[in-house]
């Protein structure tokens, strides 16, 4: 009998210990990295700071006739045939239609950032997290946010975008699992977590499908501050 009741106990104690570990993975500035996509997250597009951008625009003469240029043409189609992204397009205008780059760069920029979203980054950078940046945002157009608002953007410690710019090339975006094992292999030290920001469900389940940690897939402030609060990581307003 007594046997039995020390079974019993050491059954018990097990499960016990195994749901503990299972449900309770804690999160810690020094084990936590907390990554956010740009775009949807953290800034906006601004609809008529786009449209006044394009209108004051001063090289928009050389921007539209530059279109019919033939070699221009020839290689714009091509690379939207093989590589239909703005990286590859944004190639193929730095070497045939300069001004259309331009203009396309500035735009992409007009952004506005979500406050409530900069007070989140605000408040996990005073906690201690470290915080990246993993976008598939152009490195031009990153460079003119982080100019605009270094106030949100200086916060970040990392940030990790499609880095391979040639025009011939395919280049490795989110939600491709390249990218994301690329992240984890170039930014992410042994033994750390990471908690992933997105607001398109095919990148959230790509990152999860490649790092088996966890994901939160944005809709607004108040349900990502919910979601971290739920975590430990942030206290309630």
């Amino acid at each position: 009998m007594l046997k039995i009741r020390l079974a019993c106990l050491v059954t018990i104690l097990l499960f016990t210990t195994i749901i503990s570990e299972e449900t309770s993975t804690a999160y810690r500035p020094e084990n936590t990295i907390i990554a956010f996509d740009i775009h949807g997250v953290i800034a906006n597009t601004s609809k008529t700071g786009v449209c006044k951008k394009a209108v004051r625009f001063q090289r928009k003469r050389a921007a539209f006739f530059g279109i019919f240029k033939p070699r221009f043409l020839k290689n714009m189609i091509s690379s939207l045939w093989q590589h239909a992204t703005f990286h590859n397009v944004l190639q193929v205008c730095d070497q045939y239609n300069p001004a259309l780059s331009e203009l396309l760069i500035d735009l992409s920029a007009e952004q506005v950032i979500n406050q409530d979203v900069a007070d989140i980054i605000k408040n996990l950078k005073a906690a201690g997290y470290t915080l990246h940046i993993v976008s598939n945002i152009e490195q031009r157009s990153l460079q003119i946010l982080k100019r605009k608002f270094p106030d949100v953007f200086n916060a970040f410690d990392a940030e990790y975008i499609p880095h391979n710019y040639d025009a011939r090339a395919k280049i490795i975006r989110k939600p491709n699992p390249e990218f994301f094992n690329d992240y984890f292999a170039q930014c992410v030290p042994a033994g750390y977590n990471v908690i992933f920001i997105d607001d398109s469900a095919r990148n959230i389940a790509s990152f999860k499908s490649c790092s088996g940690m966890q994901a939160h897939k944005f809709v607004n402030a108040e349900k990502l501050q919910s979601e971290l609060t739920n975590h430990s990581i942030l206290t309630e307003n």
